[in-house]
């Protein structure tokens, strides 16, 4: 039976040298015997979460979708939907710096266009791996050393707003790394392909984004159906799947980083009246679009400034 684990989880068994937010993870370079990881990837593991894992010192070998790997210093494994069998067995100098990110903290950092177009990180690819460059090699563990500072002072007002910024600076370089040639070349896009990208493409330049499947669709000049078929089969979740992933992530903007009222958000999103809106907000985060407001803002150390009443 396949367990399936998020960062949640992972955080629980992982208590040292880490820092995690609603939406991601960072587990810093350190000794892997220290933790409870090796239990925690026992047997049949699905991460449901994406995982990037940078070595530093060591090696480490497993099976992740009945394959066996191998990884040294300066690989990088790339999981967006992988199944980790048996436990993972390590040297004994094996160190790591480990990233876990949802998928709607990855479409918050990089354009969708970007990453469908590199054929190593499709997702419905399950993984990847590859070795850096040393120059890469260098690039990439600063991050771990600045996550590791800045895990000294987490006592500042936006410790948690600069972690979430520099842990999407990190995808960032990863996309950069792959698509710029490093990892096998992207090949070229098909008709359905082409279809997602340009969907993305119309999805994160409309403003007031559309919460409608027909809107896109006739922009495309495709079916509704044929639409949603071709993300499903291009990144392993349908195209209204994606636009409510978009559209949660304006509302998380709009309650976290202004001062604007309900009913100005209200305008911006183009919902028809703050009573849907709370509705909306509601059936996706579980509690009113303040009660939301507030968590957000005490989750990422935010001062929280006095919102409008609904």
């Amino acid at each position: 039976m396949v367990r399936e684990i998020s960062i949640q989880d992972i955080r629980k068994s992982v208590k040292d040298g880490c820092f995690c937010g609603d939406d991601f993870l960072f587990i810093a370079p350190q000794q892997l015997e220290q933790t409870k990881y090796d239990s925690l990837l026992s047997g049949y593991v699905k991460l449901t979460d994406i995982m990037i894992a940078i070595v530093r010192e060591g090696e480490l070998e497993g099976m992740v979708n009945h394959m066996p790997i191998r990884m040294k210093e300066g690989d990088v494994l790339v999981c967006t939907n992988a199944i980790f069998e048996r436990t993972m067995t390590h040297s004994s100098d094996y160190k790591a710096s480990v990233l876990i990110a949802s998928r709607r903290l990855l479409i918050d950092s990089v354009p969708f266009a970007n990453l469908i177009s590199a054929a190593t990180f499709r997702f419905e690819r399950d993984y990847t791996l590859v070795s850096l460059s040393e120059a890469t090699r260098k690039r990439l563990a600063l991050y771990g050393d600045i996550f590791s500072e800045r895990f000294k002072m987490m006592d500042t007002p936006n410790a948690g707003e600069i972690i979430r910024q520099l842990t999407k600076c990190f995808l960032c370089e990863i996309i950069d790394f792959l698509v710029e040639g490093n990892a096998e070349r992207p090949k070229p896009l098909g008709r359905s392909e082409r279809i997602v990208v340009d969907f993305f493409g119309l999805l994160e330049n409309t403003q007031p984004r559309s919460r409608f499947l027909d809107f896109y669709a006739s922009a495309l000049c495709v079916t509704p159906k044929h639409l949603s078929e071709v993300c499903k089969r291009v990144t392993g979740r349908t195209a209204l799947q994606w636009i409510t992933e978009y559209i949660m992530r304006d509302v998380r903007y709009y309650l976290l980083h202004t001062d604007l009222s309900i009913k100005e958000i209200v305008t911006r999103l183009d919902f028809s009246n703050s009573s849907f809106f709370g509705r909306y907000v509601h059936n996706h985060f579980g509690m009113t679009p303040n009660a939301y407001r507030r968590k957000l803002r005490n989750d990422n150390n935010l001062v929280e400034q006095p919102a409008s009443a609904e």
